[in-house]
């Protein structure tokens, strides 16, 4: 509660310097004179831009059938409220039905690799359908890390020819055939 008294004046104003969300309420000016009494009432709602106040990086690689858990942190007043949508290439996007600041995929697998995206919006107080500022949102690229198995082309004595042009982000496994009598000429010949 706070209380400003002016005396002697047929005007007055009050600022309220660097008005937060703490300042929310309503805020009442009296005045009085030997004629009489008015009293006036001012709702006041200060809004806090909705911002991001911790979430994941974009590009999640996960190994199948690990637990993937996608961070969107949002703050602002009207407190904000979030949505989750799930698109893959080539589809509508889907609402889910995660709410929080978190989504959680238990098992990862390749029906789950795609782009979620975190919106949030806050809404008035006291008119839910409207939106109270513009909303905001972040998407994460979720896709299942996948060994490239080189093992077909790699099978030669020395191992020779086994590369990774470098065209695939996924890590490199290769396996090679080296017989005891390669490996030795192999080891003599260096």
């Amino acid at each position: 509660v706070r209380t400003q008294t002016i005396s002697g004046t047929s005007s007055s104003e009050l600022v309220v310097q660097n008005a937060g969300s703490n300042d929310n309420g309503t805020f009442v000016c009296q005045a009085q004179n030997s004629a009489g009494a008015s009293r006036a009432e001012v709702n006041v709602l200060v809004m806090e831009k909705l911002h991001f106040v911790n979430f994941s990086r974009s590009g999640i690689v996960s190994a199948a059938g690990e637990r993937v858990v996608l961070n969107c942190q949002v703050a602002g007043y009207p407190t904000p409220t979030l949505s989750w949508y799930f698109t893959q290439p080539g589809r509508a996007s889907v609402k889910r039905s995660e709410t929080g600041p978190t989504y959680t995929i238990e098992t990862m697998q390749q029906a789950n690799e795609g782009n979620y995206t975190c919106v949030a919006e806050s809404m008035m107080p006291c008119c839910p359908q409207k939106t109270a500022q513009p909303s905001i949102s972040t998407s994460f690229i979720v896709t299942i890390e996948s060994p490239k198995d080189l093992s077909g082309d790699c099978k030669t004595d020395t191992g020779a020819g086994c590369f990774d042009d470098g065209s695939s982000a996924a890590p490199l496994k290769v396996t090679t055939s080296l017989t005891i009598g390669a490996l030795m000429a192999f080891l003599f010949f260096f």
